[in-house]
């Protein structure tokens, strides 16, 4: 699988978050996921411009193209998010850890 980790590109006055689940919400299917991916569409509702990254890194259809058809950008594949988060860290105004074993491996 190819790499799609744009880097952020946002307007002077557009807050911008970052998402992380471990892995892409597959909202028909569990709770947590239902939850997660209601958050992420009222957070591009309400304006936000949201990247999401699924841990797990896979692009797992069609739950990835359900968010981008709500206007969400989808970090997936093969890249680095280290030197991602590096590039892009400046321009991220919020970020949602979802998951404590999510969490625990991003927080720093």
């Amino acid at each position: 699988m190819h790499a799609h980790a744009p880097d952020i590109t946002a307007g002077k006055d557009e807050k911008t978050i970052l998402v992380i689940d471990h892995k892409i919400p597959e909202p028909d299917k569990d709770a947590g996921s239902a939850t997660i991916f209601g958050y992420i569409k009222i957070l591009a509702e309400l304006g936000l411009k949201v990247f999401f990254i699924p841990d797990d890194r896979n692009k797992q259809e069609p739950y990835c193209g359900m968010l981008e058809k709500a206007g969400v950008t989808v970090l997936y594949g093969k890249f680095s998010f280290r030197r991602w988060i590096k590039r892009n860290g400046d321009k991220i105004n919020y970020v949602l850890l979802s998951r404590p074993y999510t969490a625990l491996r991003h927080i720093d």
